[in-house]
């Protein structure tokens, strides 16, 4: 019985520890992105700027990133949507802290 018991906390183990992904790191994400858009990959830099979740604590800096990648693709009216957005955000952060 013991036996079987510590046969099944083993194997538990193991497969809990195969099934752990790695955590999201935003900063990784943008920087990458960057060198994309510093190649003129604008459409694959945007999906990585998109990739970062709005709660991030880059999530300012990936709006800021994309803007610059959506402004030298030509989607202008985008670009505006995300610094309006960028300056909500700051907006609503400075009346929280006041």
């Amino acid at each position: 019985m013991r036996t079987v018991c510590l046969c099944c906390a083993l194997l538990i183990a193991v497969v809990t520890g195969f099934t752990q992904s790695t955590p999201f790191n935003s900063g990784r994400v943008i920087e990458e992105a960057v060198k994309l858009h510093d190649q003129r990959e604008y459409k694959k830099a945007i999906a990585l700027y998109e990739s970062v979740p709005r709660n991030d604590t880059n999530y300012a800096w990936a709006l800021y990133e994309a803007t610059l990648s959506y402004m030298l693709d030509s989607n202008y009216s985008t670009a505006v949507e995300k610094c309006d957005e960028g300056l909500k955000s700051a907006v609503r952060k400075a009346a929280r802290i006041e």
